[in-house]
């Protein structure tokens, strides 16, 4: 676990955390636990409803050869250090930071961030998923609002745009998301995408098999990364496929300009109570809201919780996402000459690797030389590069 709080004193305090835009609130990777036991101390187990269940198959820290599991996602490939399997049920985050989570809202200069990867073995269906919401428990009663979920889904659900909830469904492709219990809709949205998929590029769809999807079954075994953007009034998806900071636009998956898989953005507004927004004070995962899912299970890692500055704009931030990476670079070559210049393109590499954490190129940030005379040669070396 590697985790990074306010000042110990302001956050006992309590101070508001819109003072604090550009700070992570929790970075866990799961390494420095020992055991299941000293990682459940941090990420409680709960049945989904703010109550500790008296016994279930909840998060499973690995690698671990003495865990029998099936499938056997004890030590998955790619795995970075420890993880955790996640069964049933839902471990929810009772760690140094959660006072902080009592006041953490959106603001008009902040979004919160949340990120993790997923491991899905590509086999079985999977109700699994890493969330935030408000949680607030009275007696033997836990209330919900706000509910933002990330992961797995395997069922399909209703077109939010469309009029009729029964004239369009949203086929399950496995990769998800969920909003619900917002205060308010808005754009084109007639009810809370309760489970969406993300659009993926059908290039990646196989051609021998019997559906027009792209789903688990085409992209196979992986390591996925998800985030979840969310602002006082809309939330912003994206999908990265294989972790590797590219878009996968060619039939040969991991190959691919600079950027993220897929990209989807709710216009929603949080709800409130007497006029403030409800903070997102419960951070978990496990099975969405204890939803039972034993057979299939999963592997979870690198979840992040951030506050990201949205007043202050970045030198090279060319998509607006508030970090300055690869995913600029193709923003830039698509608009040079059409509004971006040789000057935009030094800005980019000067702050490379600014702002919020996201999915930096492995290999070094490409050389400007002569700025704008230089995009030929730019683009064969940055744009397009293999896993």
């Amino acid at each position: 676990m590697s985790l990074r709080l306010l000042c110990g004193p302001l956050a006992a305090a309590l101070v508001p955390l819109a003072a604090f835009a550009g700070t992570t609130l929790v970075e866990e990777n799961f390494d420095n636990y020992a055991d299941t036991t000293a990682m459940q101390a941090v990420w409680r187990p709960d049945d989904g409803n703010g109550f500790q269940p008296l016994a279930g198959p909840v998060g499973l820290l690995i690698p671990d050869g003495n865990l029998v599991l099936t499938p056997p996602n004890d030590n998955p490939p790619g795995l970075e250090g420890k993880g955790v399997n996640i069964l049933s049920d839902v471990n929810e985050y009772v760690g140094p930071a959660k006072s902080l989570l009592e006041t953490l809202v959106p603001t008009e200069n902040q979004a919160i961030r949340l990120t993790m990867d997923f491991y899905d073995h590509a086999s079985g269906n999977k109700r699994h998923s890493v969330g935030l919401r408000h949680a607030k428990q009275s007696g033997t009663t836990v209330t919900s609002a706000n509910i933002i979920e990330l992961g797995m889904w395997n069922a399909a659900d209703s077109d939010p745009t469309d009029p009729d909830p029964a004239n369009v469904k949203e086929v399950s492709t496995g990769y998800a998301y969920r909003v619900v219990l917002f205060g308010a809709l808005g754009g084109n949205l007639l009810r809370s995408p309760n489970w969406g998929y993300f659009p993926l590029n059908p290039v990646l769809d196989r051609p021998d098999d019997a559906d027009e999807l792209v789903n688990v079954a085409d992209i196979g075994r992986g390591w996925h990364r998800y985030t979840a953007t969310i602002s006082p009034t809309d939330v912003t998806f994206t999908l990265d496929l294989f972790r590797d900071g590219l878009a996968n636009t060619e039939a040969v998956a991991g190959v691919g300009a600079a950027g993220v898989d897929a990209t989807v953005t709710w216009p929603i507004a949080p709800a409130t109570s007497g006029g403030s927004i409800l903070p997102f004070n419960s951070l978990r995962f496990g099975a969405p809201s204890g939803v039972a899912n034993v057979a299939n299970d999963s592997v979870i890692d690198n979840i992040k919780l951030e506050l990201v500055d949205l007043a202050v704009p970045l030198e090279g931030d060319f998509n607006g996402d508030q970090r300055v990476d690869d995913a600029d670079f193709a923003a830039w070559q698509t608009a040079f000459g059409a509004g971006k210049t040789g000057a935009d393109l030094l800005a980019w590499q000067r702050n490379y690797g600014a702002g919020a954490s996201g999915n930096l190129a492995a290999a070094p940030v490409p050389e400007p030389a002569a700025a704008a005379l230089a995009l030929a040669g730019l683009a064969a070396a940055g744009a397009r590069r293999r896993r």
